[in-house]
């Protein structure tokens, strides 16, 4: 599968594609997934959630293809964002996933992982936001279904971000 590239070009973002082949160690996985951008498929999960994402892109029927992104030697989709600290961090989202209607930037978060990765959640959210064939965020597992947070604008324009107080995350269903 021939995967061009496909996000446009500016003074602050190159072009990223999935890459042809990826280099793999013992820390990676061989799995028979059927919809996974790259064959053989390799993958080195970080936690059990990415693991039983995967399993949900693969069975899922708006999927064509995913890709479970890595970190880092310059070939992976990183985004830039500031840290609680306010150091200038890059942020490797999990997974790239095109569904029949839009391409997603999804990052898996459980348990305390989830509260603590608001800068992540705003910065994946400005990076999105003028990008009309993409969609994504940060994706959680809850009673056995895969929900998404969504902040909408008005939420955004009451938010008193600078003072540290966020406007409350809603969770939608993953419809995908």
């Amino acid at each position: 599968m021939s995967l061009a590239n496909f996000f446009n070009s500016d003074e602050t973002e190159t072009i990223f594609s999935i890459p042809e082949s990826d280099v793999v160690n013992e820390r990676y996985n061989k799995e028979n997934f059927s919809k996974f951008a790259l064959s053989p498929c390799f993958i080195k999960y970080d936690s059990d959630i990415e693991k039983e994402f995967a399993k949900y892109l693969d069975n899922s029927e708006k999927v064509i293809w995913w890709y479970k992104n890595g970190e880092g030697y310059g070939k992976y989709l990183g985004i830039l964002y500031t840290d609680s600290e306010g150091k200038e961090r890059t942020f490797y989202p999990d997974f790239i996933v095109k569904t029949t209607d839009k391409t997603w930037i999804i990052d898996t978060k459980c348990g305390w992982t989830t509260d603590a990765s608001m800068e992540k959640r705003d910065a994946l959210r400005q990076w999105l936001k003028d990008k009309p064939n993409f969609d994504g965020g940060i994706v959680v597992s809850e009673a056995n279904t895969w929900k998404i947070f969504r902040l909408n604008e008005e939420q955004m324009e009451n938010a008193v971000c600078d003072s540290g107080v966020y406007p409350k995350w809603s969770r939608e269903v993953l419809k995908f």
